[in-house]
């Protein structure tokens, strides 16, 4: 299996020298789990003969990689982000939750209840419930990782850039679609305008993205158009 890899011209200066070293290590990261990946592809030995150590490098390895893809990225390579995700859910099914925790720890924020939302004691909670991974889908969704969040992110990406590439409903577009929620498509049109569409029928030209003129005020911007 081969892996398109993005090559960056090095920048000199300020803050573009720091965004070209980010970049940098984010293309050798990339690569360090394109070697894994493809490692951990290769190998015939079935699942149930692997350790959990093996399974969970395995894993890791890959949610990892899969977790760097930009959402851009992650719809042209749906098909590969959903094959990864298949391989995810036979590895981490049967899993101890702690073996799990080892090598994602859950994220220390711990203000979830002002804000009814994940964090570490939700997170720690969910795990004591169900100690052995049954339904890695499901852990996934409720376990507060950023590498994990990211994961799910671009394999919800992936689904959703499956549906589409075949002219067919998106699970997202359904969801929003029984619940009442408006969606918007946008369309590029001449000379810089967007063509928006919304599921209702809708439709509205952007004629102006940005402001014309802006005028620099102390504590902002002020619009002048």
């Amino acid at each position: 299996m081969s892996f398109e890899k993005e090559r960056i011209a090095c920048l000199k200066g300020g803050l573009e020298n720091k965004i070209a070293k980010r970049a940098k290590h984010h293309d050798v990261e990339t690569e360090a789990m394109c070697r894994m990946v493809e490692r951990h592809c290769s190998n015939n030995r079935p699942i149930e003969e692997l350790s959990y150590f093996e399974r969970m490098q395995a894993a890791y390895a890959i949610v990892r990689f899969t977790a760097l893809y930009s959402s851009q990225t992650c719809r042209q390579k749906y098909d590969t982000i959903l094959f990864f995700s298949d391989v995810v859910n036979e590895l981490l099914r049967g899993m101890p939750a702690d073996e799990f925790m080892r090598w994602f720890p859950p994220k220390k924020v711990y203000d979830g209840a002002r804000y009814s939302c994940k964090d570490y004691f939700s997170t720690m909670s969910f795990v004591e419930a169900y100690p052995v991974i049954t339904a890695p889908d499901e852990f996934l969704a409720e376990y507060y990782n950023d590498t994990i969040h990211l994961y799910k992110v671009n394999t919800l990406i992936a689904i959703d850039g499956y549906f589409e590439a075949k002219g067919e409903e998106t699970p997202m577009e359904q969801f929003c679609r029984e619940n009442g929620i408006r969606t918007y498509k946008m369309q590029g049109l001449s000379k810089g305008k967007i063509l928006v569409t919304g599921s209702d029928g809708s439709q509205q030209i952007v004629r102006k993205t940005m402001p014309r003129h802006l005028r620099v005020i102390k504590g902002g911007m002020h619009d002048e158009s």
